[in-house]
C-alpha cells in the first residue's frame, strides 16, 4: 500500500491557525484581523503541500522492539506497541509545505515579526491539513484492502524516540521525494513538515 508523492490541496483552518496564536475564541482587534486574514491568503498562496505513504509489514519478533520488514526502522517503547496492537501492517506518512513557506517566515521574521507570527500560525495549521489528507488517502486504500487504519503517532510523541526521525525518513526515501531532512537535533526541515505512523488492523 502506497501513495505520493503528490500534491495535497490543502487551505488554511482558520480556527486551528487562531488556536496556535492562543486566541481560541477571542476575537481579534480590526487591524490586527485584517493582517491575519491577509496572512491566510499569502500562506495558501505559498505553501506548496505534499504527501506520500508507505506500508510495511511487522515483524514482533525483534528483540528492541517492533521491526518494519525490509526496512531499517525499528519502533521501540511500550505506547508504540500499544498503538500498534491487532495490526499487521503499519504506514509512514510524511507531508511538508516546502522550503517557500520556510523562506517566507524567515523573511517576515527579519521585517515584520508580528506578520510572522501569524503567517506561521497559518502554515502550521495546512501542515496539520495535509497530516489528515494523508491519513484519509490511507483509510481510503486501506478500506479497500479490507484494512482499519489508527489514529497517526508520531516519533516523538510519548516514549517513541524523536531520534527515530532520520531512519524513518530515510526508510521512505522522504529525503528525495519531498526534500524532508532530520538535522542533528532530529528536527525537520523544512520545519513544516510532519511524520506519522498508522497501524493498519484487518477488518
Amino acid at each position: 500500500m502506497r501513495f505520493g508523492p503528490e500534491d495535497l490541496p490543502c487551505a488554511v483552518d482558520a480556527r486551528r491557525a487562531r488556536v496556535y496564536l492562543g486566541q481560541h475564541g477571542h476575537p481579534l482587534d480590526g487591524e490586527l484581523e485584517a493582517r491575519f486574514e491577509a496572512a491566510v491568503r499569502d500562506c495558501e498562496s505559498t505553501a506548496r503541500p505534499r504527501g506520500m505513504g508507505r506500508s510495511f509489514a511487522l515483524d514482533r519478533s525483534h528483540a528492541d522492539g517492533i521491526a518494519l520488514v525490509h526496512s531499517p526502522l525499528i519502533l521501540t517503547g511500550r505506547n508504540i506497541a500499544r498503538h500498534l496492537e491487532g495490526c499487521t501492517l503499519t504506514c509512514l506518512i510524511a507531508v511538508t509545505l516546502g522550503m517557500e513557506s520556510e523562506r517566507t517566515i524567515a523573511r517576515l521574521q527579519a521585517t515584520n515579526p508580528l506578520d510572522a507570527l501569524l503567517f506561521d500560525a497559518c502554515a502550521s495549521s495546512i501542515a496539520e491539513e495535509a497530516a489528515q489528507a494523508a491519513s484519509r488517502r490511507i483509510a481510503g486504500l486501506a478500506d479497500q484492502a479490507g484494512l482499519v487504519p489508527t489514529k497517526r503517532f508520531s516519533p516523538g510523541f510519548g516514549d517513541l524516540p524523536l531520534d527515530l526521525q532520520g531512519t524513518f525518513l530515510q526508510t521512505i526515501d522522504a529525503g528525495k521525494q519531498l526534500g524532508i531532512h532530520a538535522g542533528p537535533s532530529h528536527l525537520m526541515t523544512p520545519a513544516k513538515s510532519v511524520t506519522a505512523i498508522v497501524g493498519l488492523k484487518p477488518r
